[in-house]
């Protein structure tokens, strides 16, 4: 068990943010698919993991934001493509691969969106 991923909620959880805050974030920023995650993001994303498939790797080897992974020289298989900066919609940070995507891990991606960032 864990704290909910929502910054300063105390509600245990097994993953993520407690139920109060994942129906809040949904009736707030939209699902998933209509954030922009669609399935051109699933291939993209899914290529992207394949270049660069550990926790804290991103494109020319720029050093990643909130890499717990890498911090410590860990060797832990990334399962997600994170935006450095929140794209919010803005299609240019949505798909600014070379400068905005990096590979981390769930832990490590959880932190870094529970942080805001």
């Amino acid at each position: 068990m864990q704290f909910c991923a929502e910054r300063g909620c105390g509600e245990l959880v097994t993953r993520g943010r407690c139920p109060r805050h994942v129906e809040n974030t949904h009736s707030v920023k939209g699902s998933f698919r209509q954030r922009g995650y669609t399935a051109r993001w699933d291939k993209r994303a899914l290529a992207f993991r394949k270049t660069y498939p550990l926790c804290g790797m991103r494109p020319n080897g720029t050093r990643p934001v909130m890499s717990k992974c890498y911090e410590l020289g860990l060797t832990t298989i990334a399962t997600q493509v994170d935006h450095i900066i929140p794209h919010g919609g803005d299609p240019l940070l949505m798909w600014d691969e070379l400068t905005n995507w990096q590979s981390l891990c769930g832990a490590c991606h959880m932190r870094k969106t529970a942080a805001g960032k």
